[in-house]
C-alpha cells in the first residue's frame, strides 16, 4: 500500500474538476473499485 500526499485544498479542486463541487453534491462513498483511487490519482499527477 502507498499513501500519496494531495496538496492543500486538493480535494476540492478535484470535485470542481469533475463538476460536483457544491452543497448538493456529496462526497464520493467508499467502493470496491479503485475508479475514484485512480482518477484521484490520476488528477493528482496532472495538477
Amino acid at each position: 500500500m502507498k499513501i500519496t500526499p494531495i496538496r492543500k485544498n486538493g480535494f476540492i479542486d478535484y470535485m470542481k474538476s469533475i463538476g460536483k463541487l457544491g452543497g448538493q453534491n456529496k462526497v464520493p462513498r467508499l467502493s470496491n473499485d479503485r475508479n475514484i483511487a485512480n482518477s484521484l490519482l490520476q488528477w493528482a499527477e496532472n495538477n
